[in-house]
């Protein structure tokens, strides 16, 4: 079964890309964080970097018991001089 768990506060949560809300985010000083599940994860984070124009996010893993992979969790750290504020 398919479960999402948080605790510990309120998180904003989107389900589809919106590249200019999160641009507008890291501009405000928020950070991003993206969880990216299937398809090829390296590709679609660095899909995510040039559409934010934005430096390379931080990396966790998240991995089942047998070392399978489930999710990357790509967290791009907010900053309101941040490369991608100008555009």
């Amino acid at each position: 079964m398919p479960v999402a768990f948080l605790t510990g506060g309120r998180v904003a949560m989107e389900s589809i890309e919106t590249f200019p809300e999160a641009r507008r985010m890291l501009c405000s000083g928020r950070d991003v964080a993206v969880a990216l599940i299937t398809g090829d994860r390296t590709e679609r984070i660095a899909a995510w970097q040039r559409s934010v124009a934005w430096d390379a996010p931080s990396l966790t893993p998240y991995q089942q018991a047998d070392g399978a992979t489930v999710f990357v969790l790509a967290t791009f750290r907010g900053d309101r001089a941040g490369p991608g504020c100008a555009q």
